[in-house]
């Protein structure tokens, strides 16, 4: 089957280095084509070469081919490799994984299922929360019916393109009818929330092409040339994808092996590399034999283990290495003693070999089998570095529950305290804690003494004996509960049977009591904008979505009114307040002027009950906070005022050139240095404008706040209403322009940035 007048080549760069084998791959270019690559045997180069090949020798299009695998990693070591043997013409080309290409089909034509274009891709852990859900709703105990398992069935049930209407057909027992139940339920959650899963991915995409011929057709029309990295690891959507792009051409490549199939458990069949050639009678199969990674000894050792295997496409790996070590089996009793004989096998290497360690590696399947390694290395002594990971006790899980654990043993320890106080969240803030420390060291007591003193006055019905909020004063008192039933189960139980405990009651959820606490009631929060479009409105639209996932039980509703500011900023602000007057404006008004009448609002409890603190904005100490440290705002974004300085005018004057630590203090007085009347040079030009706005961030820079604590209102207004600690910041700025002429006023400002001053070497400092 041919689709181009092909050209008669005699050779290429691409050809070199290859043997028979591959090189009969890379030159088999129409019809289906099943390459079976044994392990070491060069598929990823074959692969590459392949595409260049059509796309240089046979002057193919790159925008006609598709090549698909199953990592990102694989998918980025294909790019460059194409980058290097295609150059510039290789952008055109599609490589990716499965995944990520259906991503964009659905983005494109996913309209078709009634999937707006703006879906949402739910991962592991807002599955986990639809699930938990849909149980809820199915009635369905977590307790009995874990939602993993659940969660892993619908899985497996969308792998092989069942929808709930029939996984509820075929299920064959009870627990497969439990998921069909939480299955229908999840689906419909799924579609109300306009998102999907990862295996909704290529199910829908599968469903798309399969039912819109128009839709299909226009891919395969594209994607002429298709290719299929690791084929053996393939489901069932994953193969009918494939088919389906190539049903009009057929111009499929495959390459994979059955004997290294490894993902059965995520619903990967082998069968489709093994019936590859029945549903393609005309392919052609090309064996890749000749292994180049390993010695002769562990092929022949991995050729005898997998020769039982009735199931596979029969090849007779061969190597020209040398023969090598012979393979030693050792049998271990448990993970531990089997971690223990590796790391000292390692040692030994290191200790009779000459080796380094950097020369020894350690594999291992899935990530829960690195504990048992890391602490047969901390038990040795061994020096290890843990790549793609987290290291078990670094994370963070496994520190919190540390940290209890040093709790229930010694509640004095204020250090594991602090980092567990909001453990689960509690809204224990900064300044909370603060106040808690203080008063607990006026005492001589720890913390959690002292806390226990909190919760002793609540049951006594007393007023709490620290000055704090009664939020903060019951966060205390249930934490301090919460511990010293730990403590009292600590001394009846066995370590393990605390740490369940622990970890079911304190780390995973809060639970003081027996009593379970219901789920929030759900909300509507209106927010409003002036902002219609760009990338303010995107922005808004970001933090609607981000938030509703952490906060699942609030729909945010966004109302974009007025025009994006400027001078239509008026009528926004118009707007709200009719709104308001009416009885019906937003809860939450962005881009309006700050109201004095609101400032006496403390923000920090706000933040510590979302797991914040001040420090988490580091403008806050300067800017937001009053003389007592109470913060008062919270800034929509921030931004960085740069300066145009002529440096040659610095050393004219005699002026210290701006260095690290030159801050607006610095500035103002250097600005004073450089003003030359008679030369008619200007020292600084600045916004000079009569409000706050052009000012903000020069009085931010000598230390103002944007609060007056006595008057409990905001100074940001401070060129018509002067008050508060910013007086000082703006006169001295303000005499620069009116007393000491440095900056030109406004009226003299149009005149002087009308022409190129700066150019001319009159205008030194310039924002």
């Amino acid at each position: 089957m041919s689709c181009y007048n092909r050209p008669m080549t005699t050779g290429s760069g691409l050809l070199e280095g290859l043997n028979p084998a591959q090189k009969e791959a890379v030159e088999t270019v129409d019809g289906p084509l099943l390459i079976v690559a044994g392990p070491g045997s060069g598929k990823t180069r074959v692969i590459t070469h392949r595409i260049a090949y059509l796309v240089r020798e046979y002057e193919i299009s790159p925008f006609n081919i598709l090549a698909m695998t199953f990592t990102n990693k694989a998918a980025r070591e294909m790019r460059e490799r194409l980058d290097r043997l295609v150059g510039s013409r290789s952008d055109a080309l599609t490589v990716g994984t499965f995944h990520s290409f259906c991503a964009k089909v659905l983005r494109i034509d996913g309209h078709n299922l009634g999937l707006d274009t703006n879906y949402s891709i739910y991962d592991a852990d807002d599955q986990a929360k639809i699930i938990k859900d849909s149980m809820e709703l199915a009635e369905i105990d977590p307790k009995r019916n874990p939602p993993r398992a659940i969660l892993s069935m619908i899985s497996n049930a969308k792998n092989k393109m069942w929808d709930s209407r029939t996984f509820t057909k075929n299920a064959d027992n009870y627990f497969e009818e439990i998921c069909a139940q939480v299955y229908h339920h999840y689906e419909e959650a799924l579609t109300r929330n306009n998102a999907v899963d990862f295996d909704d991915l290529l199910m829908k995409t599968v469903q798309l092409l399969r039912e819109f011929p128009g839709v299909r057709t226009k891919y395969n029309d594209r994607y002429k040339y298709i290719m299929v990295d690791e084929f053996q690891d393939t489901n069932i959507s994953q193969y009918q994808l494939a088919r389906l792009l190539a049903e009009s051409h057929q111009n499929i490549c495959v390459v994979g092996d059955p004997d290294q199939s490894i993902y059965s458990w995520r619903s990967a069949d082998i069968r489709n590399i093994l019936s590859f050639q029945g549903d393609y009678p005309q392919a052609k199969t090309i064996a890749l034999d000749q292994n180049y990674r390993s010695t002769a000894n562990i092929l022949d050792a991995a050729k005898n283990l997998i020769s039982i295997n009735g199931q596979r496409i029969q090849k007779d790996l061969f190597t020209d290495n040398s023969k090598g070590d012979l393979v030693e089996i050792r049998e271990a009793y448990d993970e531990g003693e089997e971690a223990s004989f590796v790391i000292s096998e390692a040692e030994r290497l290191v200790r009779e070999n000459g080796y380094k360690h950097g020369d020894c590696a350690v594999m291992y399947r899935i990530n829960a089998q690195s504990r048992a390694l890391e602490e047969a290395c901390l038990h040795q002594g061994t020096r290890y570095r843990l790549v793609g990971g987290i290291r078990f006790y670094k994370r963070r899980e496994v520190k919190d529950l540390m940290a209890y654990l040093h709790l229930v043993y010694n509640p004095n320890d204020d250090v594991n305290l602090g980092r567990v106080i909001n453990v689960p969240p509690r809204g224990i803030g900064a300044k909370s804690m603060q106040q808690m420390g203080d008063w607990a060291r006026s005492k001589n007591l720890g913390l959690f003494a002292a806390m226990q003193e909190v919760a002793a006055a609540r049951l006594a019905g007393e007023d709490c004996p620290i000055t704090i909020t009664k939020k903060a004063a019951t966060s205390f008192a249930d934490f301090a509960v919460t511990l010293e039933k730990l403590i009292e189960l600590s001394k009846r139980e066995k370590v393990v049977d605390l740490v369940d405990r622990v970890v079911e009651k304190v780390v995973i959820k809060e639970v003081v009591s027996t009593v379970e606490v219901p789920q929030a009631a759900p909300i509507t929060l209106q927010v409003s904008s002036d902002w219609t479009s760009g990338i303010r409105k995107k922005t808004f639209e970001y933090m609607k979505q981000e938030y509703e996932k952490l906060n699942p039980h609030v729909n945010v509703d966004l109302l974009f009114l007025g025009g994006g500011g400027g001078s239509t900023y008026v009528g926004y602000v118009g707007i709200v307040t009719n709104l308001m007057v009416a009885g019906s404006g937003p809860d939450v008004m962005a881009e309006l002027w700050f109201r004095p009448e609101e400032y006496h609002i403390d923000l920090g409890p706000h933040l510590g009950e979302r797991g914040l603190d001040k420090d988490d904005f580091w403008w806050i100490p300067d800017y937001l906070q009053d003389n007592n440290g109470a913060i008062r705002a919270l800034p929509f974004g921030t931004y960085t005022s740069a300066f145009i300085a002529n440096l040659n005018l610095f050393d004219a004057a005699g002026a210290d050139v701006p260095s690290k630590g030159y801050g607006y203090p610095e500035l103002r007085e250097t600005a004073k240095q450089l003003r030359d009347p008679d030369k008619d040079q200007w020292g600084f030009e600045r916004g000079t404008g009569p409000g706050w706005y052009g000012w903000a961030d020069i009085m931010g820079g000598e230390g103002a706040k944007w609060y007056d604590p006595k008057s409990e209102s905001s100074t940001l207004q401070i060129a018509t209403a002067p008050n508060g600690n910013s007086v000082q910041a703006f006169s001295d700025w303000w005499g620069l322009v009116y007393k000491d002429g440095v900056a030109p006023n406004p009226a003299q400002q149009a005149a002087v940035m009308s022409s190129p001053r700066l150019s001319r070497q009159k205008l030194v400092i310039y924002l």
